[in-house]
């Protein structure tokens, strides 16, 4: 609930903002701006802009700096600091208050409009309006127009019919027209021990739908605890996955079981009981390939071997590292919970969510070719001459890998870069099915592909559009793996065709 005319001039009269000086101004949200007087003590002034909550008053509470400096502040900082209010009054008891400003360079104006549907705060000089808090070209609240403080008025027309009441408990408003009812407003019941300011700070830091702290502190567990699970099922599927991993040296003794054992092994069976040298001869069961070879099994077990060699160390990193924000999430939310301020509240959620609304945008914004993800790198590909053009200039880096199958046409492939990390062996691989797929040696399902970082590619002089010169290049031989394909696939969402 805003402000309603009688509690405006109850809270003015209370303030005696008359010859307080503006020492600095802190725009503490996106509705929400601090100006910090100095008149016989210092005094914090609240001028809230937001729907349902238009406000001014004086808070004691500690108000946190935004994050970034924002338009309409740098401009009252750089126009009022050390500025005295001459003049604190509202307009014809209309929610529209004045400030009388007088600086080195003479007097300004600074009007706030306290209504739900259109509050708006806006420096003027000399009738004319030097900036808004929100700019509406609709109502002409843009600089450079002429500012009328209330509809079809001049400001010294208003001047003149200004609501002079000493007693603030009740205001009466004359009807607009001959049939409406006169309108009488009052001020809401507070405890008499506080100031009318002390009780409307505390009102609105509990009750209030926007800044209130049972409305933020919901919002905190919600958006910590959508957080928190995800991370937390993530780290769970990475705990499984290095379990597996370190089963490694298991992998690597059953393929050697299975090559010192080749003559017992029958053509197209799932599974062979072997006796384990390593364990006293105990017979131990091996899961086979029926579609495979004795030899294939094995280097089968072999290559999984590999792969969980190569991956443990990353996996290791990945985990400890998840382990990290989700402590540092944890403790977050438990600060939250206890804050008794609204406004570091709202700062906290504010700037957590300013990377997921970036990350949102960046998804949002029209990226050419397909993107696929596979054990936590991201791979672009580009299926055109003008697609592999359009990534290299504006979506890959220096760092990132690039891959392109060998004397076949094709798209090119991107791995993203990771800090710190280097590309394991089952990425470079997936993503070396992806060159071949979309390439014209799709057809063959293999292919001889080269790879090196974006950093060492030459633009082509008076070649086609996307066409590259790799220096320092790798060699990769890739035989299309449709259970990778699958993997891609579902990663991405959508079918490969």
């Amino acid at each position: 609930m805003s402000l309603n005319c009688a509690e405006i001039d109850k809270i003015l009269e209370e303030l005696n903002l008359e010859g307080s000086y503006i020492q600095k101004v802190v725009q503490s949200s996106y509705s929400v701006m601090v100006l910090h007087l100095y008149k016989t003590r210092p005094m914090s002034l609240v001028i809230c802009l937001e729907p349902g909550a238009c406000r001014l008053h004086e808070t004691t509470r500690k108000i946190p700096k935004f994050d970034k400096p924002l338009r309409f502040m740098e401009l009252l900082r750089s126009r009022l600091r050390g500025a005295k209010i001459t003049e604190a009054v509202q307009l014809n008891n209309d929610r529209i208050v004045r400030l009388s400003l007088e600086t080195a360079s003479g007097m300004l104006y600074l009007y706030i409009r306290l209504w739900s549907g259109a509050a708006n705060m806006l420096l003027v000089d000399n009738g004319i309006i030097v900036d808004a808090f929100y700019r509406r070209p609709s109502r002409h609240e843009v600089s450079g127009e002429p500012w009328q403080p209330l509809p079809g008025e001049t400001e010294a027309a208003v001047t003149d019919v200004e609501a002079k009441t000493t007693e603030s408990t009740s205001i009466t408003v004359s009807p607009i027209a001959a049939d409406k009812p006169v309108k009488t407003y009052t001020v809401r019941s507070y405890d008499a021990s506080k100031t009318f300011n002390e009780a409307i700070d505390e009102w609105y830091a509990r009750q209030a739908p926007v800044l209130s702290l049972e409305a933020l502190r919901a919002e905190a567990e919600r958006f910590y605890g959508l957080k928190i699970e995800k991370i937390s099922r993530a780290l769970e599927k990475l705990e499984a996955k290095k379990h597996s991993f370190l089963q490694a040296d298991t992998l690597k003794h059953q393929g050697d079981l299975l090559l010192a054992n080749l003559y017992r092994i029958p053509q197209g069976a799932s599974s062979v009981e072997l006796e384990d040298y390593a364990a006293d001869n105990r017979i131990i069961r091996i899961a086979l390939d029926p579609r495979k070879t004795a030899q294939e099994n094995a280097a089968g077990y072999y290559e999984r071997y590999k792969k969980a060699v190569s991956g443990l160390e990353a996996l290791t990193d990945d985990i400890e590292a998840s382990k990290r924000t989700l402590a540092a999430l944890n403790e977050e939310l438990a600060k939250l919970r206890v804050e008794e301020n609204p406004y570091l509240i709202e700062k906290v959620l504010h700037k957590r969510k300013i990377p997921v609304q970036r990350k949102q945008a960046a998804q949002e914004k029209e990226r050419p070719g397909l993107t696929f993800y596979h054990d936590g790198w991201i791979l672009y590909v580009g299926r055109t001459a003008a697609e592999n053009d359009e990534l290299l200039r504006h979506h890959v880096r220096g760092k990132d890998m690039w891959l392109h199958v060998r004397d076949y046409s094709g798209g090119y492939v991107f791995i993203k870069n990771k800090n710190g990390k280097t590309v394991p062996l089952p990425v470079l691989i997936a993503a070396g099915n992806l060159a071949v797929f979309y390439s014209k040696a799709r057809r063959n399902g293999q292919a001889d592909l080269y790879y090196t970082a974006v950093k060492d590619l030459r633009r082509a002089k008076n070649a086609p559009k996307g066409t590259v010169l790799p220096s320092n290049e790798k060699n990769l031989s890739i035989k299309l793996d449709p259970v990778v394909l699958k993997q891609l696939e579902q990663s991405r969402g959508e079918a490969l065709n």
